[in-house]
């Protein structure tokens, strides 16, 4: 349409849509704007007389109502989308929000069993606290310590003492004595086959793969004749314990994800400490070994969980 004929309008400010083509406007306001338009398309459809600026007017309308229902048609879309995320976003939320109270039902009916009377629990189980009771603690405090226990083994009879908190210290010292020598070798083995090439590299790589192919179920007899006092005396000694624990042994899973780790950090760091006068093991211990804690610190603490509930290794 020619501009100047537009601009003699008499209806040019009506005739006109109040935002752009591109802009983002609600649905409630492209619908009175069609219905503005369509009351000032049959009042110019009313006029006997249309000239040339009534029948320019006329199309103008028509073309932006035929905008406007396009724009009416998407923002029906993304209201429904929106929708939709609204919804999906408030089920996962009632979703998790249950699934972390069922996580804390365990823990805290535990510790209302743990100040629960005997005979409380026994005829409510699940409810609250009717009949407390204090001693609970302190049988167990009493029945774990204990000196000059006779204790019948394969051997013959042994006298042992006990105290809770040196069970206590000794389960802290496992778990993290084999958390930090597990994350310590796995960690160095990781950086060296990450980072440099060697012969034999490629073959120690597929250990690690196929050492995770490996099943360990059935090898108790084997760890109890490793571990028995003829061939390893571990069994009174922390530290060849936590050596020779199946929670200490290779993991393929961590070694993976360490390994690719190292493998997403660039060389240059290295090269540029070695033109600074550093060498292999700064490189490694000031450059990449910090710019891989984080993934070292969840490792170290998901080996630190699994050797906390660890009972099968002081079984064997």
């Amino acid at each position: 349409m020619n501009q100047n004929v537009l601009l003699s309008l008499p209806h040019r400010k009506e005739a006109e849509l109040p935002f752009d083509e591109y802009s983002v406007v609600s649905k409630k306001k492209l619908i009175n704007e069609r219905i503005r338009l369509n009351d000032l398309l049959f009042s110019l459809n009313q006029e006997e007389n249309k000239d040339e600026i009534i029948v320019n007017t006329i199309n103008l309308i028509t073309e932006l109502l035929l905008l406007l229902n396009k724009k009416i048609k998407i923002a029906s879309r993304q209201n429904r989308q929106v929708a939709f995320d609204n919804c999906f976003r408030g089920f996962t939320c009632v979703v998790m929000i249950i699934y972390c109270v069922s996580l804390l039902f365990f823990p805290l009916w535990m510790i209302k069993v743990s100040f629960q009377a005997e005979t409380d629990y026994l005829y409510n189980t699940v409810g609250f606290i009717k009949e407390w009771d204090f001693t609970n603690y302190l049988k167990v405090f009493s029945e774990l310590s204990y000196s000059n226990k006779i204790v019948y083994t394969n051997n013959g009879i042994k006298i042992v003492s006990s105290n809770i908190w040196k069970m206590a210290l000794t389960s802290i010292g496992y778990s993290f004595g084999i958390s930090f020598v597990s994350v310590a070798l796995t960690t160095g083995v990781a950086y060296v086959l990450a980072k440099y090439k060697f012969f034999g590299s490629k073959f120690l790589f597929s250990l690690g793969i196929i050492l995770m192919i490996i099943p360990i179920v059935g090898n108790a007899p084997s760890a109890m004749v490793i571990r028995s006092k003829w061939l390893i005396p571990t069994y009174d000694n922390l530290f060849l314990t936590i050596m020779t624990s199946n929670c200490t042994a290779f993991s393929g899973l961590n070694f993976l994800l360490l390994y690719g780790a190292f493998k997403s950090l660039p060389w240059d760091y290295a090269e540029a400490g070695f033109v600074d006068g550093g060498g292999n093991y700064s490189a490694f211990f000031k450059m990449y070994l910090p710019m891989i804690l984080p993934t070292s610190a969840v490792i170290f603490l998901l080996s630190f969980l699994g050797a906390w509930n660890d009972y099968a290794s002081f079984k064997i």
